[in-house]
């Protein structure tokens, strides 16, 4: 059973990956926890976090993450 993260705590999660401050395995504990607590793929957090085009913050990429949709066909 996987705990539910509050939001301030996504945001400390993120803030850590933007850091840069892991290792590997911390990086994929990490991911996994944001995974298991928001709507959107790996791929996609990992775009959120390390791709975003306006330099977002983290608060900023834990609110589009929660935001997610995917395209209903």
């Amino acid at each position: 059973m996987t705990n539910k993260l509050t939001k301030a705590e996504l945001i400390e999660r993120v803030e850590r990956l933007m850091s840069g401050n892991w290792n590997e395995d911390e990086m994929k504990a990490l991911f996994k926890e944001i995974g298991e607590n928001v709507p959107c793929p790996r791929s996609e957090i990992q775009g959120f976090i390390f791709h975003s085009k306006d330099d977002a913050d983290a608060k900023t990429i834990v609110e589009r993450m929660l935001a997610y949709a995917p395209i209903k066909l």
